[in-house]
This record gives C-alpha cells, structure tokens and sequence, in this order.
C-alpha cells in the first residue's frame, strides 16, 4: 500500500477554499431546450427548461471527452455508468422517444421516477459529419452507449426538479468527469451568498445557432440565487468573450475549478437548464442544484454487484417483498432495497423484488436457473421459479485516508471483485467490506468516519462491470452474512 499512502498525501492536500463553497452549491448549469424539433427532441411545456440554449462564441473544446450528446442536448459521465444531464431531456410517457420514462419530470410537482429508460449517448467532439469529414477528421469520430435506467430527484424543492442521471449498459472508457463530494452537495435549498462570484466553466454542443455542431466551453461566475427558481444565474463574461447559451447546451456541466487534486482538475457542480441566447445582455443562465440525497442514492444503486442465482423456498430466503411490478430490472430492485436500507436484493420470475439483511439460507444454484426475462428489460433477467438472483445493495462511496476508515484488515488481490471482498471480510468476521482502488479490500465493523466521496469511479480489477471504488475511496457492503453449502 506504499503507493496508495502516498497518493494520499496528494490528495490530502490543499483544495480551494471555494471547494468547500461548493458544498452548498451543486448547481446544475442547466442550458434551455432539449434541442429544435429536427433533432427528434421536444422541450416539456414547464417553467424550467423551454428557453433556447447553445453556446455562442465559445470556444471549441475538444479536451473533455466525457462531454456527450444525448439527443439534441449535452450531458456528462460522472462515473464510467452515469450520465448526468436536464430532466427536461427526457421525454414523458406514453410519448415513449429515445428517452422514455414515464411521470418522470414536471415543473409544477416533483414525481422522483426511477426506472427503465432507454436512448442513446453519443461521444464526439463534433457532429453533422459528412463522409469526408468522417475520413478525414478525428474529431468526428463516434462511439455509442445505451442507456437503460434513469433516475430523478426525489425531493419537493423546485431548485433541484431539472436533474436526471441515466445508468448505460457498459463502461463509458474515456476520463470521467466527477461530481462534487456528496458532502459537497446541497442538503437544503439556500446558497450562500459567499458563492457569488466563484468561477463556472460551461460546457456544450450547440445544434442549431452554430452550424459545425462541435463542443464549446464558455466561462462566467456565480451572478446570484434564483429565489423560487430552478437554482442559481451565472453571469457570462462580457465581450469580445462572451458566451451565450442556446439550442443544445441544456444538460451540459456546470464545472469548477480544483486545486491540487491529482485525479480531478475540475469537478462537475451542477447542470445548465436555461438561458437566452444573446437575447439577455446580462447573458444570465440558470442552474439547478444537485441533491446530496440524490447524488448518494444514485452513486450506491448503480455500485451494487451480482452475487449469484440463490434457492429460494415459503419461508422466504430474502423475507422482504418490496416489489411486483411490469417494469422489473435488476437495478430497479436495488433501487428499491438502497432506499428501505437492506444490504441485498434479489429478483424472481421476471417481476418480484426481495429484499433482505442476509442471504444463501437455501444454497446457490447454477446461474442458469436464473434465466426468466425482466419485465422491465426483456434483453436481462430476473431470476426464476423459485429462484433469486441476488445484488449486493452498495452502503455508499467513502473517504479513506492513512488512519484507515476499515482498519481491520487490508488485502490485495490482481482479480478482486466485489462478490470476492465480500467473501474475504465474511470469513474474517467482519460486518463491513470496502472495495478500493480496483484490486484492494479492507474490511472492519464500521465506515464512515471520513464522511461520503465521489472518488468511486474505478472498476474492479477482476470484473470490469463491477465499481472497485477508486483512490482514497471506498464501495462499503455488507460482510456479515451466514454461510451456505
């Protein structure tokens, strides 16, 4: 562990003092409409979110990969399975579209859906490419990912309604981009007027005002808190370098500076909702913010891991029925097991969820018993007939730091997964097992003290689907489990 203590110091260091003014004030820069009609989106007839956005006069930014398209709007990979962007991007049911979720977003109420969702995420640094430019032009390479869960706040304040994060179904390869340290993040609705001023970069895909479609990126600061509205206005800087926010920016990062931090230069505050498009002088756009809730929620659901096909019997081997439902996933249970605090969660028979402390009374079965199609996502499955296939529920990412946070024992393994740091810390007796860095477990009888992060971006050395926390940073399970044949 000589490199990861060293690391340590690095990341110990000095942060600027505005990273903790972050802390109250995750503001998702949150940039207009979806995007024109031609682009096969349509912005929600609310308050938040109908306004044009792209970045004008910006300048070309072919730097932040994680920067995607989604639709005709932008978006970020927060971690290499999370896109973070506007809910307004998102398409209500029964419209169905590329983003389809139903009672998903709406500017009067807070709905808080979590569920299956489906579209397309497209990273590049331009679009609208021809056949020559895709020759000869690098910056109009495409590579695709599908998204297949969204999550939404599940809060009643209006400053945190315009968020949505999509889950995709492989690993997003590039550089991530992450979110503030949960701790950072708003746990109420006011912003210190001690933010006023702070730096903000933005960044986006224009789609209609600038013809090339490329990656912009403008800078402004923190003009002032939208009382009632969706977060807070940054001002852009006036010209000759002033940048507007029009068609196809909504979504896009709000993102600021970071100091000696070896992993991250900047990190991701928040995500544009509206702006004007040169029609403000004060070049005003609005932001919304990240819940801290919200944040943790989203990072410890997408964080679980599969952990076999379990017998299951009357005398239920998970007790708990949380769920029966036409639009089962496996994530959709975690989701429901994470929010009633259960340490796993197993799907049966294509539409039950189970949740429990423990599980594997009954013994493991071949993980071909656990073959019926997911109602919710016919292209996974959901267990069987009698049979679980059982998720380890992720209690979070957390800070470590040399006074470990699991102190009892620390192993390395070249292979390790999750399902493997489990074991490890089960038969030590331990109750608590954390992930690390992609190919270290630690384990002891409580986390926490170093409070929540947003470090867990790296997955496991051993199973390249599974989150392996990252550096200084843990995914905690559950350890204490009963033993089965």
């Amino acid at each position: 562990m000589s490199t990861i203590r060293g690391e340590a110091r690095l990341l110990l260091a000095t942060r600027v003092a505005f990273l903790a003014l972050l802390g109250s004030l995750v503001a998702l820069l949150a940039m207009g409409s979806c995007g024109n009609a031609s682009a096969g989106q349509s912005s929600v007839n609310d308050t938040v979110g109908v306004k044009q956005s792209s970045i004008r006069q910006g300048t070309f930014d072919t730097k932040r990969k994680a920067v995607a398209r989604m639709g005709g709007c932008s978006g970020t990979f927060v971690t290499p399975r999370l896109f973070l962007t506007a809910a307004h991007c998102t398409r209500r049911c029964p419209t169905g579209g590329p983003f389809a979720g139903c009672n998903e977003y709406s500017g009067g109420a807070t709905r808080g859906y979590d569920g299956p969702a489906s579209g397309t995420i497209a990273v590049a640094d331009r679009f609208g490419c021809n056949a020559s430019d895709l020759v000869n032009d690098p910056t109009c390479f495409q590579d695709n990912y599908q998204a297949d869960y969204v999550f939404f706040p599940k809060v009643s304040w209006a400053n945190a309604r315009d968020v949505a994060i999509f889950h995709v179904t492989r690993n997003y390869t590039g550089r991530v981009i992450a979110l503030m340290d949960p701790d950072e993040l708003p746990a109420g609705t006011n912003l210190s007027s001690s933010y006023v001023g702070d730096r903000v970069t933005i960044v986006g895909f224009s789609s209609q005002q600038m013809p090339d479609s490329r990656r912009r990126e403008g800078t402004g600061t923190v003009f002032k808190e939208v009382n009632g509205g969706p977060g807070f206005e940054v001002k852009a800087l006036p010209a000759p370098n002033a940048q507007h926010i029009c068609s196809g920016d909504s979504g896009g990062p709000a993102l600021f500076d970071v100091l000696n931090d070896r992993d991250f230069h900047e990190k991701v505050g928040g995500v544009t909702s509206t702006g004007a498009c040169g029609k403000d002088p004060n070049n005003l756009v609005n932001s919304a913010y990240i819940p801290k809730s919200f944040a943790e929620r989203v990072l410890a659901v997408q964080h679980s891991a599969y952990l076999g096909c379990f017998r299951d019997q009357s005398e239920r081997d998970l007790p708990i029925l949380v769920a029966s439902e036409n639009h089962m996933t496996p994530m959709h249970c975690v989701n429901a097991c994470q929010a009633k605090n259960f340490n796993f969660a197993g799907v049966q028979y294509g539409r039950y969820c189970f949740c429990g402390a423990s599980y594997g009374d009954y013994g493991q079965v071949p993980d071909g018993d656990c073959n019926t199609p997911c109602t919710g996502d016919n292209t996974k499955t959901c267990g069987g007939g009698w049979r679980n296939a059982v998720y380890a529920v992720s209690r979070g990412c957390y800070k470590d730091s040399p006074q470990r946070d699991l102190a009892d024992t620390l192993v390395s393994e070249p292979r390790m997964t999750v399902p493997r740091c489990i074991e490890i810390c089960n038969q030590k007796g331990f109750a608590w097992a954390g992930v690390q860095f992609s190919l270290w477990c630690a384990c002891g009888d409580s986390f926490g003290s170093h409070g929540t992060s947003n470090r867990c971006t790296m997955t496991c050395a051993g199973a390249s689907d599974q989150s392996c926390g990252g550096r200084w940073a843990s995914d905690i399970f559950a350890a204490r489990i009963p033993k089965f044949d």
